[in-house]
């Protein structure tokens, strides 16, 4: 019952980027317990709202990095969970979420050695 009324908020709110987040690791929470618990997300329609979530927040890397655990700990060792993944776009999205998070890493690490060439660190 809990998963599908986490399922039910992120449809509602499709557009909230908190609500989204807060539901994506909640259920992060729930399929990394069991494969009973990932069995249920997929029963509610949890991928499907995970990835629709993903997709209407591609700047919010918390979004993703969170989706990409749900999907992933869907689709470990669950045969019926990586076939639900895949059908509903997750393959996809895991993928643009993915080069969308090692951007901004690569944008983070080139900002901080540009901080220490130029001696500009706020910590000194």
């Amino acid at each position: 019952m809990a998963v599908a009324a986490l399922v039910a908020g992120m449809q509602a709110h499709l557009g909230v980027a908190a609500v989204q987040q807060e539901c994506i690791s909640a259920l992060v929470h729930i399929t990394a317990v069991s494969s009973a618990g990932a069995d249920a997300v997929v029963a509610a329609g949890g991928v499907a709202a995970v990835v629709a979530g993903m997709r209407a927040h591609v700047e919010v890397a918390k979004v993703q990095e969170l989706g990409i655990t749900a999907l992933a700990n869907i689709a470990d060792d669950n045969p019926g969970g990586s076939g639900a993944v895949a059908v509903a776009g997750g393959v996809a999205v895991e993928a643009v979420a993915t080069s969308f998070l090692s951007a901004a890493f690569s944008f983070w690490r080139f900002a901080s050695c540009d901080e220490r060439k130029s001696g500009a660190r706020s910590d000194r």
